[in-house]
């Protein structure tokens, strides 16, 4: 749950630490908006067990392509001390660089972990008939290889918004890779009538509640995983939070028509 913020300059701004969930470690990232190198950006994770002595790293797993999220699948922690550090190395064509080292409990105290945990059991075990509801996130870059295609090289504004190249998002790729991503007590689906310079418009949205890691923020998108419909977030705001860390957020969720070009994005 815990976050770290990045004060070297180094690509990478905030790094999370999810230890609070079920399963293995999820550790997400998030890069600076300002962050240009051209070509592709490769990340790795690694671990150390003794929190951030400089002889303690560990690479986990492989190089990954185009992720802002690792999970790692080895058991690290023994005892019930929580000593254990994750960095993420990025590298470029020009340079290799380093993330701030994140530990699990972060700035949070032990009794604030254990809080994050249990709100999160809480709202995992469904305990007054809530509907779940899997599906998957699909975080918008904000970061990377300018569209070659769509964006005008003199104002940066996006000149196609169904272009197959960026997706819209004027960044060549346009999402980084889905990760699994449960919404949790839904509320019906609602439509609303409008008129814009295109005509009417009828939109329909959804409100639901997910876990504040990985972060869903606005612009990005979620997929039902059941039907396979794709939703723009317009609005997140915490409802649980501790110590400033979001552990639970709502967000209002905007269907995205049928024609549009997010669906080429494929979830496998």
């Amino acid at each position: 749950m815990p976050r770290t913020r990045s004060t070297t300059g180094n690509p990478i701004d905030r790094i999370y630490v999810d230890y609070a969930l079920k399963g293995n470690p999820r550790i997400t990232w998030e890069i600076r908006a300002d962050f240009s190198h051209p070509g592709q950006y490769y990340f790795l994770l690694q671990a150390n067990p003794n929190g951030d002595e400089t002889d303690g790293w560990e690479n986990v797993g492989t190089e990954v392509l185009n992720e802002f999220f690792a999970l790692d699948d080895e058991v690290r922690q023994h005892g019930k001390a929580l000593r254990i550090g994750y960095r993420v190395r990025v590298r470029t064509v020009y340079e290799t660089f380093f993330s701030e080292t994140a530990q699990v409990m972060g700035n949070l105290s032990k009794r604030q972990w254990l809080q994050a945990r249990a709100i999160i059991r809480r709202l995992e075990l469904d305990p007054q008939g809530m509907e779940n509801l899997p599906g998957y996130l699909l975080k918008r870059k904000l970061h990377g290889a300018t569209c070659p295609d769509c964006v005008d090289p003199i104002t940066g504004g996006i000149l196609n918004s169904d272009c197959g190249t960026c997706l819209g998002t004027g960044k060549t790729g346009g999402y980084w890779n889905a990760t699994s991503d449960t919404m949790f007590d839904i509320t019906p689906e609602a439509e609303n009538t409008k008129r814009d310079k295109m005509g009417t418009v009828n939109d329909s949205t959804v409100v639901g509640s997910f876990t504040g890691i990985p972060l869903p923020r606005r612009n990005d998108v979620w997929v039902d995983a059941n039907s396979d419909r794709r939703y723009f977030i317009q609005r997140v705001k915490p409802t649980a939070e501790i110590d400033r860390v979001p552990i639970v957020v709502q967000a209002e969720l905007r269907l995205a028509e049928f024609s549009d070009v997010v669906y080429d994005v494929d979830i496998t």
